[in-house]
């Protein structure tokens, strides 16, 4: 049987200076974050996917001034991956990956992400990160039973329609 005991979770973040830190595979790019994230997410979505070479992207958005990168990068911009701006289109999508081993280090938002910075969450050393969402989950190849919110695009806050579907 259940029980009527409620029980509150509360997710965290690191905060400790040394566990937001981190480097590529390769180590010639350095990544450092000043702040706590303002969000944690994993996308669904074919670009995430492909990029990654993974079932999606553990989405780690900084806003972009509380983040330091150091070291080559090449960028990349997806000439489909647009999203509507005021009066036309933008890339929504500007990825950043070490210049020598290719490892992603960064990917920056566009449009309602302006000013947010994904650092690709498995380069942060030791941090133990906790997603409160699922974006783009109709697209996802692995299911998940874990309770969080499954939006079928993205949240309003993010300029999405705030539209969740089942697990």
């Amino acid at each position: 049987g259940g029980s009527d005991e409620t029980v509150e979770e509360t997710r965290t973040f690191p905060d400790a200076a040394n566990q937001l830190e981190g480097a590529c595979y390769c180590g010639a790019v350095t990544v450092k974050a000043t702040a706590a994230p303002e969000a944690v997410a994993i996308c669904h979505c074919s670009e995430c996917r492909k990029w990654s070479g993974s079932l999606g992207q553990l989405v780690t958005l900084f806003k972009a001034e509380n983040v330091v990168v150091e070291g080559d990068l090449v960028e990349f911009k997806h000439p489909s991956a647009t999203t509507a701006v005021g009066d036309g289109t933008k890339n929504n999508s500007i990825r950043r990956c070490c210049a020598k081993c290719y490892g992603c280090v960064t990917n920056d938002g566009q449009g309602s992400w302006d000013g947010l910075r994904d650092i690709c969450g498995g380069i942060l050393g030791s941090a133990k990160w906790e997603p409160t969402m699922h974006l783009n989950y109709p697209l996802s190849v692995v299911c998940f039973k874990d309770g969080l919110p499954k939006y079928k695009g993205f949240p309003a806050g993010f300029g999405g329609s705030d539209e969740t579907v089942d697990e």
